[in-house]
């Protein structure tokens, strides 16, 4: 049996959000998830930003288009292939800001 739960909570402390791997500073706004799938438990802490993106997804590919799912580091790359979001190269940061 798998089961997921979703709360927005407010952090205590900073964390690095699963997906993006963004800083959640103490004081900000997220999202924790946890769940069980395929007798494997989890947990994630993301921003909410991210909490938008996975949904925009979801709606756009559907499971289908993933069968097994995708792990929450895996959701900035499906975005980009569904031309959802763009991610400046780590090397083009710099040159961008």
């Amino acid at each position: 049996m798998s089961f997921q739960t979703k709360e927005t909570r407010r952090a205590r402390c900073r964390h690095l959000c699963e997906c993006c791997y963004r800083i959640v500073n103490a004081g900000e706004r997220y999202v924790k998830v946890a769940g069980q799938n395929e007798g494997d438990f989890y947990s994630a802490k993301m921003c909410l930003a991210c909490d938008s993106l996975i949904q925009l997804v979801w709606e756009t590919a559907g499971p289908y288009d993933y069968p097994d799912g995708l792990a929450f580091d895996e959701f900035y790359q499906a975005a980009e292939d569904l031309d959802l979001a763009c991610r400046i190269p780590q090397e083009n940061r710099r040159a961008a800001a």
